[in-house]
């Protein structure tokens, strides 16, 4: 696999601050038995956005919104 990573950009929804965050590109794809699959778009997003619902939103112990993503 080509890309490792993705870079999620977020926004604080109290703030309006922008948020940035590098994780693992396993994050933005689904799962089947045999492993990870790059997925359409439109489940990168729901799949980013569970991941800020679980884990950023925790972490920077506030509500974020999606902007965008890009691998690399």
């Amino acid at each position: 696999m080509r890309n490792q990573e993705v870079t999620v950009n977020m926004q604080d929804a109290f703030t309006g601050k922008a948020v940035q965050r590098t994780i693992d590109i396993t994050n933005a794809m689904n799962m089947k038995m045999d492993g990870f699959f790059m997925g359409t778009n439109e489940e990168q997003e729901a799949n980013l956005k569970d991941w800020i619902e679980e884990r950023a939103n925790q972490q920077h112990e506030t509500f974020l919104d999606l902007v965008s993503w890009e691998f690399h």
